[in-house]
């Protein structure tokens, strides 16, 4: 059955191409007209007309922005590029994080009595000589030369000497102030060193102007505090 069903299929396609073949062809004789097109209504039409758009000028801002990126779209098409980039976001980003860790640690302070204090010191004050120096002589040459931030800063430290004499500290060089508060932690003094502490940080660190009436007043509150731990 399959076999008759295709040599029906094939003749009658055989049959349908064998009859095209006969057919004439026909010539189209019909008259074609050809046609102007009139643009003029359409250009004095608004809805026709499009105004372009002037090419935007490119600053130096956008040149700059233009040669960064594509230096940096040429540096990630290497493998030496990429891992130039990877080591440098790296860096940045240790960088950054030490930083952090430098002002909030309290190290950029140098402790109390870093190297990076006021030029005019000319001394050091380490571990050794704290317990050599002579405060009353060096607060009045700082007081005679006007220079009360420095002599706020022997103040503070006379201040921390008692206390490590009187065993209420125990005073090392790359300490901290809100060490030195905790260590006072249940004593007595701790409130009243809070409030000498803040003054030393704004005075110190904060480079802040101060007068001698300034100065004046803040050396009676540290001859009380030290009369305080005497009595």
């Amino acid at each position: 059955m399959l076999k008759y069903f295709c040599l029906f299929i094939f003749f009658t396609l055989f049959g349908q191409l064998a009859w095209a073949n006969q057919q004439p062809l026909l010539l189209d004789s019909s008259t074609v007209t050809v046609r102007a097109f009139n643009d003029s209504s359409y250009k004095n039409d608004p809805a026709f007309v499009y105004e372009e758009m002037p090419p935007q000028t490119e600053t130096w801002w956008d040149r700059m922005w233009r040669k960064f990126w594509k230096f940096i779209d040429q540096l990630l098409s290497t493998n030496g590029g990429k891992q130039f980039f990877t080591w440098g976001l790296l860096v940045i980003a240790l960088g950054v994080l030490g930083f952090l860790v430098y002002k909030f640690t309290g190290m950029s302070k140098s402790g109390f009595f870093g190297k990076n204090g006021d030029a005019s010191l000319a001394y050091q004050v380490d571990e050794d000589n704290i317990h050599e120096l002579n405060f009353k002589a060096a607060i009045e040459k700082a007081i005679a030369n006007n220079n009360y931030r420095l002599a706020v800063r022997l103040l503070y430290l006379q201040t921390l000497k008692q206390l490590t004499d009187n065993g209420l500290i125990n005073w090392r060089i790359n300490k901290t102030n809100a060490t030195y508060v905790q260590e006072l932690a249940g004593y007595q003094q701790q409130n009243n060193f809070i409030e000498l502490t803040n003054y030393f940080d704004r005075v110190w660190y904060g480079e802040a102007n101060i007068s001698y009436k300034q100065f004046a007043d803040a050396q009676q509150l540290f001859i009380q505090f030290q009369q305080q731990m005497q009595s």
